[in-house]
């Protein structure tokens, strides 16, 4: 089953959270005057950041979403968007770019 993936969501308590399938990713929330993104469960890669800040909560979440990509490509990773047939569709799977060749 392709994991898809999904941005920045609200969730009841005001938070936002993005991830693929149901694992979630990124956490968005406002906390000491500030809006702070993180990025949980993914393995430690030294170049990429894990945790941020910004002004807005549309920047957070921006900026998390940002961040998985430059994590994905760093890690070898990328998100597929072509079916079978190389026509464009709407469901993104994980695969790694020798496989997506």
């Amino acid at each position: 089953m392709p994991l898809k993936w999904r941005s920045c969501e609200l969730r009841g308590d005001g938070s936002f959270e993005g991830g693929l399938g149901s694992h979630a990713f990124c956490l968005v929330y406002f906390g000491d005057g500030q809006w702070v993104w993180t990025m949980n469960g993914m393995p430690h890669n030294a170049r990429v950041p894990l945790l941020g800040f910004a002004d807005t909560a549309d920047e957070a979440k921006q900026a998390a979403n940002e961040i998985f990509d430059v994590w994905l490509e760093r890690s070898g990773l990328r998100i597929a968007r072509t079916c079978p047939s190389g026509l464009t569709q709407l469901d993104d799977q994980l695969t790694d770019h020798a496989s997506a060749s």
